[in-house]
């Protein structure tokens, strides 16, 4: 699945070896796992240390096993295998004066792809439960494969404290609000802006631009990614972007917006950083204008404002125009 489980727990065994903190190590999982679990634990110097428990050859198992018992290290074994043989595993059959005190024969037993045992009915899962051992790992990346209606509200509350989401009639018992007094109702706004000149004209020069008049095999979410930077704030733009909508400009820019976009393409970012380049900054962007011109009066009033964007380098902009018109908000940004 590619999220890491077994690079990480590798490492984690490869830390207790090494530190002496344990001796034996049970690794299950289905077979064609085990060459991947071969590959991280030698990654993490532990190569000497496994044991194959799993094969069509018994004698060759055995001996592994074996092995493991006498001189400790991590077996690698199967799901079917430990069905079969779990007695034997567990170390019924395998007496040494040294392990004589040891209470738990296997120090950890890591199940990987836990979901397998689901059903504690199962036999897959009764022979490991016969498994003594100190610690357990079971990992997953499908942990929850049972009916959640059945699950719904155990479910619930384990996720509970990890929740900052509440209903409004809850807050309205918290707050000790009666029928009368109720939250007042969201208010949503939309305000559709227009595109100042230079957009307008950055806008169309990007949809006769080569990269999407002839590159059929182009990415048309990255165009439309491009196109949206474009609405936010030019500035916004990377080289590669600038440059393709410099292939595409005409005779209509001005010499100020040429100006402009072959900076964007020699990746000049520090320019919303000048005093000077602030007004500048303001009129090549409808949003940005449009903040700047509700902000004074909002905070005149005594609002709280909170400015959500997209990117970090809109929320830069804000900032340093705000700064400039001596207003300082608070941002939170959401990538």
């Amino acid at each position: 699945m590619g999220l890491g489980k077994t690079m990480q727990v590798s490492a984690f065994l490869a830390g207790l070896f090494h530190s002496g903190l344990i001796r034996r190590a049970l690794v299950v999982a289905p077979k064609t796992l085990l060459t991947q679990w071969i590959k991280e634990l030698s990654v993490v110097g532990l190569s000497h240390m496994i044991y194959e428990y799993y094969g069509s050859n018994m004698n060759i198992r055995d001996n592994e096993l074996q092995h493991a018992f006498k001189e400790g290290g991590i077996v690698l074994t199967t799901y079917d295998i430990v069905r079969i043989n779990y007695h034997l595993i567990r170390g019924d059959f395998y007496n040494d004066a040294g392990d004589e005190e040891e209470e738990d024969f296997w120090n950890y037993v890591v199940l990987d792809e836990a979901h397998y045992i689901k059903n504690p009915n199962t036999q897959r899962a009764q022979s490991l439960f016969e498994i003594s051992c100190v610690h357990r790992i079971a990992i997953s990346g499908t942990p929850i494969q049972n009916n959640l209606m059945v699950q719904n509200k155990e479910l619930r509350e384990r996720i509970k404290p990890y929740f900052l989401r509440r209903m409004k009639s809850k807050v309205s018992l918290e707050t000790g609000l009666t029928g009368d007094k109720k939250l007042p109702k969201k208010d949503e706004l939309i305000i559709w802006l227009k595109l100042t000149d230079c957009q307008r004209r950055l806008y169309k020069a990007f949809l006769n631009s080569e990269l999407v008049q002839f590159e059929s095999e182009g990415n048309p979410l990255a165009a439309l990614n491009v196109l949206k930077k474009i609405c936010d704030h030019p500035l916004i733009l990377t080289q590669r972007a600038a440059e393709d909508i410099l292939e595409g400009m005409d005779g209509d820019f001005s010499t100020r917006d040429i100006v402009m976009v072959e900076k964007m393409a020699m990746n000049l970012t520090d320019m919303a950083h000048d005093d000077d380049a602030v007004q500048f900054s303001q009129e090549v962007s409808c949003k940005l204008s449009f903040i700047l011109s509700l902000l004074p009066n909002l905070l005149e009033e005594g609002h709280h404002v909170l400015i959500f964007s997209q990117t970090r380098k809109m929320l830069n902009f804000i900032q340093v125009c705000c700064q400039f018109l001596e207003c300082m908000p608070c941002f939170c940004d959401i990538l």
